[in-house]
């Protein structure tokens, strides 16, 4: 999918490559290898987005989303007196 996301040739001739070679669908129209350029743009889009959701929740996790100011995810001590 990268490579197709990646191809900036006028006739997107990787894209065709890569549907005739690896899925095995011979002579795409350039107009439908438009259609799947976008549609692996979506998904990078969307792959990036959920990525950035599961650093964020783990961030949070630890304390360390940046919301606490200088003393985010430090470890309060307190001492116990006896």
């Amino acid at each position: 999918m990268a490579a197709m996301h990646e191809d900036n040739s006028s006739d997107l001739r990787e894209v065709a490559r890569i549907l005739n070679e690896v899925l095995g669908i011979p002579d795409v129209p350039l107009k439908v290898r438009k259609l799947v350029v976008k549609v692996c743009d979506v998904v990078t889009q969307r792959a990036a987005r959920l990525a950035a959701a599961g650093t964020v929740g783990i961030l949070k996790k630890i304390g360390r989303d940046g919301r606490g100011g200088i003393t985010s995810g430090r470890i309060k001590v307190e001492a116990i007196v006896r």
